[in-house]
Order: C-alpha cells, then structure tokens, then sequence
C-alpha cells in the first residue's frame, strides 16, 4: 500500500523476445488491498458486537399482572 512493493512484468524487446523487468504495483491495485484489509478488520461498519452474560432481575415481580 504504500509502494514499496514491485511486481515482475514482461516486456518485448522486439524480435528478440521478452525480457522480465520489476514494475511498482499500481494505484488500482494499492487501493483493493487497502480496501480489503480494512474490510477484514471491520473499519467501516457501523455495528458493535457485544457479549453480555447475566441474569435478569425484574424489581416488584408480583406486581407485574399475567
């Protein structure tokens, strides 16, 4: 993401053939994984998970009609 990376690549030198050459990763690609990996660690969703384990205690039970 931040363009330390390179990827190998081909390129023609004419009749000659291919030559394999280091390229930086491009722009589109930076942003997939930086999207991806926020994604992965939740970074843009809204909801809070929560685990709550107790009891329910209701104040003046016999008062609460059936």
């Amino acid at each position: 993401m931040r363009g330390e990376t390179q990827e190998q690549t081909l390129i023609s030198i004419g009749e000659l053939g291919q030559t394999i050459t280091d390229i930086d990763v491009g722009a589109k690609d930076r942003i997939k994984a930086a999207e991806l990996l926020g994604k992965r660690h939740r970074l843009w969703t809204d909801k809070v998970e929560a685990d709550i384990s107790g009891t329910v205690v209701f104040a003046n039970e016999s008062d609460i009609p059936d």
